[in-house]
Formats: C-alpha cells, structure tokens, sequence
C-alpha cells in the first residue's frame, strides 16, 4: 500500500444525468438522490488496493460505498491483521467530523466507486434533511450491533459456526446473486476471509469443504457458493446443529 491519498480532493463532480447505478444498501438507499445532489457531493473512484486512510491519519467528512468493497483493519505488532469490519454497496465507511485520528486503515477490496462529502457540506445537508439524519441512526444502530455480533462471532463460535454466519452476513448485505436466493458471492480471498474471522487461511478452506460435505453448500468457485438450506444454515451459525469434526 501506498502513501495516503488525499481523499476528499476533488477530482470528479457528480453531474446531473451521470450513470450512477443505485446500491443494493438499505442505508443508502432513501438518501441516496439527496447526498448526490448535495452541495459539494462528488464521486471518486479508487482502484482495488487502493489506500483511503490509514490508522492514525487525520481524514475528515462522510464516505459512503456506490460500488465495490471497502475493509476496515489494523495490524498487530507481530504483522497480523484483523479486519474489523467490510462496507458494501450502500453503506458509509464512516463520518469523521472531529479533528481526531482514524482507528483503523480504510482499503478498497474491490474497484470500487465512492460518494464523498466534506465535513461543513455534510453538517450543512444534516441541518438541511431529516430523512438524511434517520438513515444516519440507521447506520449508527447497525454498525453498533453489527460490531457486537462480530464479538460474538469471534470470540464464542466454533471455525464452522464463524464461517456459516459469515455466508449469511453476506448475502444479507447484498451478495446474494440476482435471480437465486441460493447462490452467494465471495467477495474477499480466504486470507482476507481469515482476517475477519479469526481464522487462518488453512482453517478457513478445511470449513468451506465441511460445509460442502455435510451438504451445505456446494462450491462454484472461491468467489461463489450454492447455499442449499438456509435455515439449516442459520441453525448451525447460531450452534443449534452441528457438524462432524473434521
């Protein structure tokens, strides 16, 4: 990873009648045309790899996801790193209007395309929008929540357990491929899978082949999953079933 780029430096204003497809994020989703046509609102977009922030910068303002994937992760002294946290289409990264530094490093996953808003523009568009404010909470409420079921999902589930839970996060979040309510994308590599739920890489291969020997899941490709029953899965998620070892 590179230098941090100066991501609210404007490079492309959002024009009127741009092709912006809409995200799949229920956050966004209501306030979407309302943060486009926000005074000061442009797009940039970032290719994968590309550094957003890293831990300790001084980044300020509202970030949100069009298209691609984002991670939120910090890295341990030994060179271990742990994702704390993925952004969707649809969602913020996060909105930083204090003059403190960020937790964590921001880096695109996947090409991605982001809607950016400085920090007097977004307080101006909050003076301005209710609606914009409600799906503020919203996020708020749900990045809270989801941060407590992350620690639930790393520090009392078993490696099986973590990973059902993690093909229901997302395709509750957007993955799940049009057409099916079976089929679910696989957005991040299994290292990066590793990262996020406490696993390495090995162990996190070994449970997608559980899964598909128990009958699951049947795997497509590294990047795409068939899910046969999803009840049976939440089931397991939640360690109401379980799995032979293996």
């Amino acid at each position: 990873m590179g230098k941090d780029p100066d991501i609210f430096a404007q490079s492309a204003s959002f024009q009127s009648g741009a092709a912006i497809d809409p995200p799949t994020g229920a956050i966004l989703g209501r306030s979407l045309n309302t943060l486009l046509c926000a005074e000061g609102a442009y797009i940039k977009k970032l290719d994968k790899r590309s550094l957003i922030a890293s831990e300790g910068s001084g980044q300020q303002g509202l970030i949100a996801v069009l298209e691609g994937l984002v991670k939120v992760s910090t890295s341990l002294r030994d060179g271990r790193s742990q994702i704390l946290s993925l952004r969707f289409p649809g969602e913020f990264i996060s909105l930083r209007t204090q003059a403190e530094p960020w937790f964590a490093s921001v880096e695109v996953v996947e090409d991605a395309t982001l809607l950016i808003l400085g920090t007097s523009k977004t307080a101006k568009l909050r003076r301005e929008s209710l609606q914009f404010n409600l799906d503020l909470g919203i996020h708020t409420n749900r990045e809270i929540a989801g941060a407590q079921a992350h620690l639930v999902k790393l520090g009392r589930r078993s490696p099986i357990e973590r990973l059902a839970s993690l093909l229901i996060e997302f395709n509750d979040r957007g993955m799940g491929l049009s057409g099916t309510n079976e089929r679910v994308r696989i957005p991040i590599s299994r290292d990066e899978i590793g990262d996020y739920i406490g696993l390495n890489s090995e162990t996190v291969s070994r449970q997608f082949t559980r899964l598909k020997a128990a009958g699951y899941i049947t795997l497509q490709s590294p990047s795409s999953v068939i899910v046969r029953n999803w009840e049976a899965l939440r089931l397991l998620s939640n360690g109401e079933t379980s799995v032979t070892a293996g």
